[in-house]
């Protein structure tokens, strides 16, 4: 294990140098360089908890000290344990959820999942495994993986077909994903000449710059267990044992509903759509409205 994580942790830091080489570093008043948070995670017998997350650099930062003495700190850090790859997954994506509401011109970020990507702890936490990197993208955060091997020897047919699901959904597509066993130089060559070219498109694209064009429930990620679903805007913990995202505006608080004031009302201790298309019971009588969609079984807002 400790070869294994002096070998990432040599990566990472080559990759962010190369990267810098290219586009230099950022400030938190600048739009553009390069903002580093590295979080490693580590899964003791197979179980994830709050002590599989391993805060190597926990803020963003763009202090190249700062980025180098938490790199040196890793490497005399001895994890423990298989991968987590859901887990990591999971709280890029509640870090995006809990930041992107805060600000009127969104941080344009790049997710960069290093791993064996070799999947076996899923086995044992099937509820990962639908864990979709596309709530990542629908914030206007560029996706790569980095694996190290595509589909190796030492995994079975079944492991092998779970392991290019994964990869899939990390990267989302297959320009995304960089293989290590290609050659490290190549890869990182490849990444920081082509990595960050879909942010350049998030940049120009309207529903990454202008508020009111935000994606809004229920067109957000809501794959959480009951307790970050509970506290999650935008997001409601369901009868049947559930996460799933509000449908016209049947927000739990007076707060939520007034964060979603474009589409949203309070009143007289509710809060209400300021369209009418929830107010319609069938598929039909929704798509009688150019303004309203039908949606697993509900009729929504098209925007």
């Amino acid at each position: 294990m400790t070869s294994c994580w002096l070998y990432y942790i040599d990566l990472t830091q080559k990759l962010i140098n190369s990267i810098i080489n290219e586009m230099g570093l950022g400030s938190s008043s600048s739009s553009t360089g390069l903002q580093v948070m590295i979080l490693g995670f580590s899964c003791v017998n197979n179980e994830m908890n709050t002590d599989s997350i391993i805060p190597i650099l926990n803020q963003l930062s763009s202090n190249i000290n700062d980025i180098n003495n938490a790199l040196n700190e890793a490497t005399e850090m001895n994890p423990n344990g298989g991968i987590c790859p859901g887990l990591a997954l999971e709280h890029m994506i509640e870090e995006i959820e809990n930041t992107w509401m805060n600000v009127n011109i969104r941080p344009y970020k790049m997710s960069l999942v290093i791993s064996n990507m070799e999947f076996y702890d899923f086995q044992k936490h099937s509820q990962r495994q639908n864990i979709d990197s596309k709530a990542l993208r629908s914030r206007c955060v560029e996706t790569l993986a980095i694996p190290l091997q595509i589909s190796p020897n030492s995994l079975t047919p079944q492991q092998k077909s779970m392991q290019l699901k994964f990869i899939k959904e990390i990267g989302g597509n297959e320009l995304n994903v960089y293989e290590l066993s290609n050659g490290e130089m190549n890869v990182i060559e490849s990444i920081s000449q082509n990595g960050g070219s879909q942010l350049l498109t998030y940049s120009q694209s309207s529903k990454c710059t202008n508020v009111n064009e935000y994606e809004y429930p229920p067109n957000i990620y809501c794959g959480y267990d009951e307790t970050m679903c509970e506290n999650r805007f935008g997001c409601i913990w369901t009868k049947n044992g559930k996460c799933k995202s509000v449908v016209n505006c049947n927000y739990p608080t007076q707060s939520y509903c007034l964060m979603d004031s474009i589409h949203c009302s309070y009143s007289n201790g509710k809060c209400i759509s300021n369209s009418n298309c929830g107010s319609y019971s069938t598929k039909q009588e929704c798509k009688s409205n150019k303004s309203c969609k039908f949606k697993k079984g509900v009729c929504i807002a098209k925007k």
